[in-house]
């Protein structure tokens, strides 16, 4: 009898366990599709912050860029996820001095001034090579020998670390707020031990 009456209680108990299983799966099945991603970085535009193959965690859950965010965004032009740096966001303005190695972030309605000169220290390297041919010479300012760019309502500004191994909005133009895919937050693998697990700012 006392078999009997053990059977059922060993049942709910696998039942139970089983439950638990499966809303744990689900539940992180949720966070890693609607919260968090996975990528990998594809590369040597963002050294020396990130390295070709380093494996990251980005944030995509209400997220709105913010300037010097690392950012995943899905090119159209280049049909792939990029990983960048934000750069400028909506109603600023960027100008970039090749001859001066500057980098200006303003305010759209003003010129830029010494104390809008981007402290970069994240940079690989110091100066700017002058521009491919494929930059766009819309946005060229002859009078000044410069690069001046204006960021509209709904994009963003994205350049890599390393400037001169980056294809960027310099040459792929302001990126739709719709195609940032989330900020990057963790680096959890570096494949060649370049860099170290944790944080990326």
């Amino acid at each position: 009898m006392k078999r009997a009456k053990d059977a059922p209680a060993t049942l709910d108990s696998v039942l139970d366990t089983l439950e638990t299983v499966v809303t744990s799966v689900l539940i992180v099945i949720c966070i890693f599709t609607f919260v968090f991603k996975m990528v990998t970085v594809s590369g040597e535009s963002m050294e020396d912050t990130l390295y070709d193959d380093d494996r990251l965690l980005m944030w995509n859950f209400f997220y709105t860029p913010k300037n010097g965010d690392i950012v995943v965004v899905r090119s159209k032009i280049l049909d792939k996820l990029i990983v960048k740096r934000v750069i400028a966001v909506s109603g600023q303005k960027v100008v970039v001095d090749y001859e001066g190695d500057k980098v200006y972030v303003c305010d759209n309605d003003k010129e830029p001034e010494q104390n809008d000169l981007l402290a970069e220290g994240y940079l690989k390297q110091s100066d700017i090579k002058d521009p491919e041919t494929f930059f766009s010479e819309e946005h060229f300012d002859k009078d000044n020998n410069r690069y001046v760019y204006t960021v509209p309502t709904g994009y963003v500004f994205i350049m890599g670390d390393n400037r001169n191994a980056s294809t960027d909005s310099r040459a792929l133009g302001l990126i739709d707020l719709n195609d940032v895919e989330g900020k990057v937050i963790l680096r959890y693998a570096s494949p060649k031990g370049k860099k170290s697990i944790g944080f990326v700012k």
